[in-house]
């Protein structure tokens, strides 16, 4: 009965270690594949911010674009005035 006892024990020893093992190398995976997701949406936030930053350029220059284009239209009134 005590060798039976013993290799219970041994046995239940092994599945613990083993599953341990298994645990440890999901956890290494899963560490992994995460560093590898937050990679990718590092690249893809840099990519967001540099479009943005494009955008943005764009819309300062048709905002420039724009005031011009209102005093233009001022002194093209102020020209029809002067000639009536």
């Amino acid at each position: 009965m005590t060798e039976a006892i013993i290799i219970a024990v041994i046995a239940a020893a092994g599945s613990v270690l083993g599953q341990a093992l298994i645990a440890g190398s999901s956890r290494k995976k899963d560490a992994a594949e995460r560093a590898r997701l937050d990679e990718r949406t590092d690249q893809r936030l840099l990519a967001i911010e540099h479009e943005l930053n494009e955008l943005k350029a764009q819309v300062r220059e048709h905002n420039g674009l724009k005031q011009d284009i209102a005093a233009l239209r001022a002194d093209v009134r102020n020209l029809e005035k002067s000639k009536v």
